[in-house]
């Protein structure tokens, strides 16, 4: 039996992923700059893409995942910090 988020389309995966990803850096430390959490996010995320996706390599899991991210930071930015 194949986990239920396998049949769900990549966006829908990706989106909140990256969101999760960058909210979770925010745990971290708050006071960082801004461009210092996005390039934390995006160096996990290539490594997580690289190394760990059973798939491998995706350029379209990326730009969704950096599309997540962009909405986590809004939503940091808008409502915690």
């Amino acid at each position: 039996m194949r986990p239920f988020w396998w049949r769900w389309p990549s966006w829908a995966v990706e989106f909140p992923t990256g969101a999760g990803l960058q909210l979770a850096l925010h745990g971290w430390g708050s006071g960082h700059a801004v461009w210092l959490y996005w390039l934390v996010g995006m160096a996990v995320s290539l490594v997580y893409e690289l190394a760990l996706d059973r798939h491998g390599w995706s350029w379209r899991d990326v730009v969704e995942r950096s599309f997540g991210q962009l909405l986590g930071e809004l939503a940091w930015y808008t409502f915690g910090g």
